[in-house]
């Protein structure tokens, strides 16, 4: 299994892997004419003569044995041209020492802190497909895209996890509070944020919200990612991103990032040259991410590598059948695992 940049003949098998995400999962189109329009932006954002600018787009599919199993993106800056918008939840001490009280409140401020940033999104594997490692690879094969092609992208790198919602797909967080101002379900103000944000700087709360006076129930879901979220949650802490007390504005899902130069696949990749013929590895070798890192050959598989006395890299013979390169090819390589501790920063 490889995990490649879209081309344009992906489209249908895109549209049908659609139809298996619930209506939350609104970067996915379910209609030809918007996915098409998502795989025309992916491929602009990668032809050759184009002037990278922050507005480009990225489209990765996971393909094995020649089916589409799987979806993620990378938005190379947010906040360019409209507003994008979190909150940061911060909190405040009040001590009444006539009354011996203290009182420790958390405040939810309506920010922009992230705009300019780097945001990963979309990732999306058929479920009949999950399991095998295939959801860490699509996943980590975007941070592989970070570090081979690093001018394209800014100093910082953002993940919105999906929050907490009920088995109907509403949000607590939105029913105490975007509810109340927008008169709009939680999956429809979702969806129309997709494309039209002006609507939440004309009625979204500009004033701070006190979270302790919500309802005890969406108190409960602040920064609470959803069980289908949080193994993507993990993993991307794993490789070094925190939450630093901000949430999505809809469903306070949280927001995890880093510094691109700091997230461990960025830090630790290094260049390496295929041998001249391919190795069975031993049973113990680690298990690597392997990527043609040129922006027209993009692909990133998952294999174990068989390192020679003259430094080249031997791949078995199967991963060379699926990927294709060739002896004496460039490529990058990084742990697939987590492979050292990081200095914690946040929580």
């Amino acid at each position: 299994m490889i995990v490649r940049l879209v081309k344009a003949d992906d489209l249908n098998a895109l549209v049908d892997l659609a139809l298996g995400a619930d209506r939350t999962m609104t970067s996915m189109p379910k209609s030809q004419e918007g996915m098409a329009k998502r795989v025309n932006k992916a491929l602009a954002s990668v032809a050759p003569d184009r002037e990278v600018d922050g507005h480009e787009a990225y489209l990765f599919v996971l393909e094995e044995a020649g089916k589409l199993l799987g979806v993620s993106a990378i938005y190379a800056q947010v906040g360019l041209d409209r507003p994008f918008y979190n909150y940061k939840v911060s909190s405040i001490s009040q001590v009444s020492p006539d009354l011996g009280v203290r009182v420790d409140t958390r405040i939810m401020h309506l920010v922009n802190d992230f705009s300019g940033h780097t945001v990963l999104g979309t990732l999306f594997l058929d479920p009949a497909g999950r399991g095998g490692g295939r959801g860490r690879l699509l996943s980590l094969s975007r941070f592989m895209f970070l570090a081979t092609q690093r001018e394209r992208f800014p100093e910082r790198v953002l993940a919105e996890m999906r929050g907490f919602t009920d088995a109907e797909g509403g949000s607590d967080f939105w029913d105490a509070v975007g509810r109340r101002f927008f008169q709009l379900e939680f999956s429809d103000a979702d969806i129309r944020s997709t494309s039209d944000v002006r609507f939440i700087s004309d009625l979204f709360p500009t004033y701070p919200i006190y979270a302790d006076l919500l309802p005890p129930e969406a108190q409960a879901v602040i920064g609470r990612p959803h069980p289908d979220a949080a193994p993507a949650a993990a993993l991307l802490r794993e490789q070094g991103l925190r939450n630093h007390d901000y949430v999505d504005i809809f469903d306070a899902g949280l927001c995890l990032d880093a510094f691109i130069d700091d997230v461990e696949i960025v830090r630790t990749i290094r260049r390496i040259r295929l041998a001249a013929t391919p190795a069975e590895p031993a049973a113990d070798s680690p298990l690597m991410l392997v990527a043609d890192g040129e922006l027209s050959s993009f692909a990133v598989t998952a294999t174990q590598v068989t390192t020679l006395d003259d430094g080249t890299v031997a791949l078995p013979a199967a991963t060379l059948e699926s990927t294709g390169w060739q002896p004496g090819a460039d490529l990058a390589m990084a742990n697939a695992r987590r492979a050292v501790p990081l200095f914690e920063t946040g929580r």
